[in-house]
Protein backbone atom coordinates (compact mmCIF):
# COMPACT_ATOMS: atom_id res chain seq x y z
CA UNK A 1 0.00 0.00 0.00
CA UNK A 2 2.84 2.44 0.99
CA UNK A 3 4.59 1.85 -2.43
CA UNK A 4 1.07 2.72 -4.24
CA UNK A 5 0.70 5.58 -2.35
CA UNK A 6 4.20 6.62 -3.22
CA UNK A 7 3.32 6.67 -6.72
CA UNK A 8 -0.06 8.31 -6.99
CA UNK A 9 1.77 11.23 -4.93
CA UNK A 10 4.41 11.00 -7.96
CA UNK A 11 6.10 11.69 -10.54
CA UNK A 12 7.69 8.19 -10.61
CA UNK A 13 9.20 6.21 -13.57
CA UNK A 14 8.15 2.44 -13.11
CA UNK A 15 9.13 -0.20 -15.85
CA UNK A 16 7.43 -2.89 -17.28
CA UNK A 17 7.95 -5.52 -19.02
CA UNK A 18 5.56 -8.41 -20.88
CA UNK A 19 7.37 -12.39 -21.63
CA UNK A 20 7.03 -13.86 -24.85
CA UNK A 21 3.13 -13.52 -25.49
CA UNK A 22 0.99 -16.35 -27.92
CA UNK A 23 -2.22 -15.50 -29.50
CA UNK A 24 -3.96 -18.96 -30.05
CA UNK A 25 -6.61 -19.45 -32.75
CA UNK A 26 -9.52 -21.07 -32.85
CA UNK A 27 -8.10 -25.02 -32.53
CA UNK A 28 -6.29 -23.49 -29.60
CA UNK A 29 -2.72 -23.81 -31.47
CA UNK A 30 -0.38 -21.51 -31.44
CA UNK A 31 0.00 -19.56 -34.76
CA UNK A 32 1.16 -16.30 -33.10
CA UNK A 33 4.11 -15.17 -31.18
CA UNK A 34 4.95 -11.53 -30.34
CA UNK A 35 8.10 -10.59 -29.07
CA UNK A 36 9.10 -9.37 -25.69
CA UNK A 37 7.82 -5.62 -25.03
CA UNK A 38 9.17 -3.36 -22.58
CA UNK A 39 8.45 0.13 -21.46
CA UNK A 40 7.53 2.73 -18.68
CA UNK A 41 4.75 4.10 -17.08
CA UNK A 42 5.09 7.60 -15.65
CA UNK A 43 2.71 8.85 -13.14
CA UNK A 44 2.58 12.40 -12.45
CA UNK A 45 2.01 14.01 -9.33
CA UNK A 46 -1.63 15.36 -9.55
CA UNK A 47 -2.99 18.92 -9.69
CA UNK A 48 -3.24 19.87 -5.86
CA UNK A 49 -6.55 21.27 -4.71
CA UNK A 50 -6.71 25.42 -3.82
CA UNK A 51 -9.85 25.91 -1.52
CA UNK A 52 -10.72 29.57 -0.89
CA UNK A 53 -12.58 31.00 1.45
CA UNK A 54 -14.01 34.88 1.03
CA UNK A 55 -17.19 36.88 1.23
CA UNK A 56 -16.66 37.30 4.99
CA UNK A 57 -15.11 40.45 7.06
CA UNK A 58 -12.27 41.11 8.13
CA UNK A 59 -14.76 43.11 10.60
CA UNK A 60 -18.58 42.44 11.98
CA UNK A 61 -19.93 45.42 13.53
CA UNK A 62 -23.39 45.11 15.21
CA UNK A 63 -24.87 46.93 17.98
CA UNK A 64 -24.55 45.22 21.49
CA UNK A 65 -28.65 44.32 22.17
CA UNK A 66 -28.57 42.06 19.03
CA UNK A 67 -25.88 39.51 20.07
CA UNK A 68 -28.23 39.02 22.91
CA UNK A 69 -31.08 37.80 21.00
CA UNK A 70 -32.05 34.27 21.42
CA UNK A 71 -30.90 33.82 17.82
CA UNK A 72 -28.09 35.60 17.96
CA UNK A 73 -26.05 36.82 15.17
CA UNK A 74 -25.34 35.14 11.97
CA UNK A 75 -21.23 35.32 11.67
CA UNK A 76 -20.48 33.92 8.07
CA UNK A 77 -23.77 35.14 6.50
CA UNK A 78 -22.20 36.12 2.96
CA UNK A 79 -19.73 32.75 3.01
CA UNK A 80 -18.42 31.64 -0.16
CA UNK A 81 -16.44 28.41 -0.52
CA UNK A 82 -14.59 27.58 -3.90
CA UNK A 83 -12.13 24.68 -4.52
CA UNK A 84 -10.51 25.49 -8.17
CA UNK A 85 -7.13 23.05 -9.77
CA UNK A 86 -4.17 25.09 -11.40
CA UNK A 87 -2.67 23.44 -14.83
CA UNK A 88 0.37 24.52 -16.67
CA UNK A 89 -1.15 25.71 -20.22
CA UNK A 90 1.28 25.31 -23.33
CA UNK A 91 1.14 28.75 -24.69
CA UNK A 92 3.94 28.22 -27.15
CA UNK A 93 1.36 26.22 -29.33
CA UNK A 94 -0.53 29.70 -29.19
CA UNK A 95 2.25 31.70 -30.80
CA UNK A 96 3.10 33.59 -27.51
CA UNK A 97 6.39 32.81 -25.21
CA UNK A 98 6.41 30.58 -21.36
CA UNK A 99 3.97 29.24 -20.03
CA UNK A 100 1.03 29.80 -17.87
CA UNK A 101 -1.21 28.94 -15.06
CA UNK A 102 -4.90 28.38 -15.42
CA UNK A 103 -6.86 27.87 -12.64
CA UNK A 104 -10.49 26.17 -13.04
CA UNK A 105 -13.32 25.58 -10.81
CA UNK A 106 -14.41 22.52 -9.41
CA UNK A 107 -16.98 20.59 -7.77
CA UNK A 108 -15.42 19.00 -4.92
CA UNK A 109 -15.93 17.26 -1.88
CA UNK A 110 -14.93 18.49 1.48
CA UNK A 111 -14.37 16.48 4.87
CA UNK A 112 -14.46 19.01 7.27
CA UNK A 113 -14.10 22.58 8.57
CA UNK A 114 -13.92 24.38 12.02
CA UNK A 115 -14.29 27.95 14.07
CA UNK A 116 -12.18 28.60 16.64
CA UNK A 117 -12.51 31.82 19.06
CA UNK A 118 -9.17 33.58 18.73
CA UNK A 119 -7.79 34.57 22.62
CA UNK A 120 -9.64 33.05 25.50
CA UNK A 121 -11.90 30.16 24.75
CA UNK A 122 -15.90 31.07 25.04
CA UNK A 123 -17.21 31.52 28.68
CA UNK A 124 -20.19 29.08 28.93
CA UNK A 125 -21.84 31.41 31.04
CA UNK A 126 -21.78 34.45 28.99
CA UNK A 127 -21.58 33.34 24.89
CA UNK A 128 -21.81 30.50 22.90
CA UNK A 129 -21.96 29.48 19.26
CA UNK A 130 -25.30 27.75 17.98
CA UNK A 131 -25.42 25.60 14.74
CA UNK A 132 -28.51 24.81 12.94
CA UNK A 133 -28.69 21.31 13.79
CA UNK A 134 -31.21 19.76 12.11
CA UNK A 135 -29.36 20.41 9.09
CA UNK A 136 -26.16 18.99 10.16
CA UNK A 137 -28.21 16.00 10.64
CA UNK A 138 -30.23 15.42 7.64
CA UNK A 139 -26.69 16.01 5.79
CA UNK A 140 -25.13 13.34 7.86
CA UNK A 141 -22.57 15.20 9.02
CA UNK A 142 -21.09 15.59 12.47
CA UNK A 143 -20.31 17.96 14.93
CA UNK A 144 -18.06 19.11 18.06
CA UNK A 145 -19.02 22.17 19.83
CA UNK A 146 -16.83 22.76 22.60
CA UNK A 147 -15.52 26.18 23.90
CA UNK A 148 -12.22 25.91 22.59
CA UNK A 149 -13.79 25.42 18.74
CA UNK A 150 -16.27 23.92 16.49
CA UNK A 151 -15.35 21.60 14.07
CA UNK A 152 -17.95 20.10 11.40
CA UNK A 153 -16.73 16.46 9.59
CA UNK A 154 -18.12 14.27 7.05
CA UNK A 155 -17.78 13.83 3.13
CA UNK A 156 -20.23 16.40 2.05
CA UNK A 157 -20.10 18.95 -1.20
CA UNK A 158 -19.19 22.48 -1.00
CA UNK A 159 -22.64 24.33 -1.35
CA UNK A 160 -23.72 22.08 2.11
CA UNK A 161 -20.83 23.18 3.90
CA UNK A 162 -21.56 26.54 2.90
CA UNK A 163 -24.98 26.35 4.04
CA UNK A 164 -23.97 24.98 7.54
CA UNK A 165 -21.71 27.50 8.22
CA UNK A 166 -24.04 30.69 7.13
CA UNK A 167 -25.98 29.21 10.35
CA UNK A 168 -23.24 29.55 12.87
CA UNK A 169 -24.68 32.51 15.31
CA UNK A 170 -22.91 34.00 18.06
CA UNK A 171 -25.05 34.77 21.12
CA UNK A 172 -24.12 36.91 24.19
CA UNK A 173 -26.11 36.83 27.44
CA UNK A 174 -27.35 39.97 29.02
CA UNK A 175 -24.78 42.69 29.57
CA UNK A 176 -21.99 40.22 28.60
CA UNK A 177 -21.30 42.66 25.62
CA UNK A 178 -17.71 43.59 25.20
CA UNK A 179 -15.73 45.55 22.74
CA UNK A 180 -14.34 42.65 20.37
CA UNK A 181 -14.29 39.13 19.81
CA UNK A 182 -12.15 37.29 17.16
CA UNK A 183 -12.88 33.96 14.61
CA UNK A 184 -11.24 32.03 12.49
CA UNK A 185 -12.20 29.67 9.98
CA UNK A 186 -10.93 26.90 8.37
CA UNK A 187 -11.88 24.02 5.68
CA UNK A 188 -10.21 20.83 4.17
CA UNK A 189 -10.39 18.30 2.43
CA UNK A 190 -8.75 14.73 1.51
CA UNK A 191 -8.59 13.99 5.32
CA UNK A 192 -7.05 17.52 5.98
CA UNK A 193 -4.17 16.99 3.35
CA UNK A 194 -5.48 19.90 1.24
CA UNK A 195 -6.39 22.75 3.46
CA UNK A 196 -8.17 26.47 2.83
CA UNK A 197 -7.18 29.62 3.36
CA UNK A 198 -7.63 30.80 7.32
CA UNK A 199 -10.83 33.39 7.07
CA UNK A 200 -10.25 35.75 10.14
CA UNK A 201 -13.38 37.85 11.43
CA UNK A 202 -13.53 40.23 13.98
CA UNK A 203 -16.67 40.90 15.75
CA UNK A 204 -17.01 44.13 17.42
CA UNK A 205 -20.21 45.32 20.01
CA UNK A 206 -21.60 48.90 19.09
CA UNK A 207 -22.93 50.58 22.35
CA UNK A 208 -25.12 53.24 22.54
CA UNK A 209 -24.20 55.87 25.51
CA UNK A 210 -26.17 55.07 28.04
CA UNK A 211 -25.03 51.51 27.85
CA UNK A 212 -21.49 52.39 28.83
CA UNK A 213 -22.80 53.73 32.17
CA UNK A 214 -23.29 51.53 35.17
CA UNK A 215 -26.59 52.13 36.10
CA UNK A 216 -25.74 53.20 39.72
CA UNK A 217 -23.64 55.83 38.21
CA UNK A 218 -26.42 57.08 36.21
CA UNK A 219 -28.99 57.13 39.77
CA UNK A 220 -26.51 58.55 41.61
CA UNK A 221 -25.57 61.74 39.42
CA UNK A 222 -29.39 61.95 39.36
CA UNK A 223 -29.81 62.19 43.12
CA UNK A 224 -26.82 64.37 43.43
CA UNK A 225 -28.49 67.20 40.46
CA UNK A 226 -31.57 66.60 42.75
CA UNK A 227 -30.66 67.06 46.49
CA UNK A 228 -27.00 68.53 45.82
CA UNK A 229 -26.67 69.09 49.44
CA UNK A 230 -26.31 64.84 49.77
CA UNK A 231 -23.02 63.08 49.45
CA UNK A 232 -22.50 60.20 47.32
CA UNK A 233 -22.17 57.78 50.17
CA UNK A 234 -25.40 58.77 51.33
CA UNK A 235 -26.93 57.00 48.09
CA UNK A 236 -25.23 53.83 48.17
CA UNK A 237 -27.94 51.71 49.02
CA UNK A 238 -30.67 53.52 46.82
CA UNK A 239 -28.64 52.25 43.41
CA UNK A 240 -29.74 49.48 40.83
CA UNK A 241 -28.98 45.96 40.78
CA UNK A 242 -27.07 45.00 37.95
CA UNK A 243 -29.07 41.52 36.19
CA UNK A 244 -26.98 38.70 36.60
CA UNK A 245 -25.18 37.60 33.31
CA UNK A 246 -26.71 34.09 32.78
CA UNK A 247 -27.74 32.63 29.08
CA UNK A 248 -31.11 31.64 29.12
Amino acid sequence: MAEQQALLEGPVEAAAHSDNNIIKCFNEESCLSLKQLEGYLVVLQPDAPQISLSGVGPHLARPAPEFEDPQGVALFLELRIVCSLSHAVNTAAQGMEGGALMSDAVAHTLDGCEVQPLGEELNPEREELLVDMELVRERGLEIINTTAYIAITGAESISVYEDVLRSVHYRLAKGSARFERRFRLSCSEMNGRYTSNELTLEVNFLHSLDSLYHPSHLLASQQQFLHPSHHAGELSGHTLSQPSPQLR
